[in-house]
């Protein structure tokens, strides 16, 4: 939903290039569909340090953060930059 709705807050905030699409199919090394989704948690989580033991991403923690962030607002941050 806030990749849909809030594309762009989303790469300001988390300093991403960009998201990946959702129409166009990648794949991993291992020949497996990339989930567009979690690819960008995963790039969120490397930006933010949420790597558990194991270079594990931690994605609760992740998508927690996203979440409260976008709750308290700081969403807007991009916003007021624009005006």
């Amino acid at each position: 939903m806030l990749r849909e709705n809030y594309p762009d807050e989303l790469i300001v905030r988390y300093k991403l290039d960009g998201l990946r699409s959702d129409d166009e199919e990648e794949y991993n090394e291992y020949g497996e569909p990339i989930d567009p989704v979690l690819a960008d948690m995963e790039a969120i989580a490397i930006k933010r340090g949420f790597i558990q033991s194991g270079k594990r991403i931690d994605y609760e923690r992740t998508g927690r953060t996203i979440l409260d962030e976008f709750r308290a607002g700081n969403h807007r941050e991009y916003h007021s930059r624009e005006t």
